[in-house]
């Protein structure tokens, strides 16, 4: 289970993909509100699952084993480590002899049919990285009128 407040190597390049998608989306003239945006934003294809290596390989491997998920009250998850381990299992048939955690590498770094986010949890995520972006900008703007 992630730990609060804990942040994964990947989270920058998630926030930038899922604003990339969303700014797509909000040009967009069938979607008709914030939350239609945020809802199709989810659901938009990526560069890869947004989960840690390590964390794939814990749930992945306890899925092999067939113990109980701590995970599978969140439907979200539940349905992310589901495929993760549909392609880990498929790999894993067509790399015999291979180690679990290269078939987990491979499964994790592939392209994700979805991001796996509420689109609550997106609209969050978006205004975080927007709020920095802007106290960003007024600070650089700030320096600049000091020199």
């Amino acid at each position: 289970m992630k730990k609060l407040g804990s942040t994964s190597d990947f989270t920058e390049a998630r926030n930038k993909e899922l604003l990339r998608a969303v700014r797509r989306l909000v040009m967009d003239p069938s979607c008709k509100s914030m939350t239609e945006v945020y809802a199709q934003a989810v659901m938009e294809p990526c560069s890869r699952f947004w989960v840690s290596e390590r964390r794939a390989a814990e749930v992945i491997s306890k899925m092999l084993r067939g113990q109980d998920r701590d995970w599978k009250s969140v439907p979200l998850r539940s349905k992310m480590y589901g495929e993760l381990y549909r392609r880990v299992k498929a790999w894993r048939e067509e790399n015999p002899g291979h180690h679990l955690s290269d078939a987990v590498f491979e499964a994790v770094n592939s392209p994700a049919p979805e991001f796996y986010l509420t689109p609550e949890s997106a609209a969050v995520i978006v205004s975080r990285v927007m709020k920095r972006n802007a106290e960003r900008r007024r600070a650089e703007l700030k320096q600049k009128q000091n020199h």
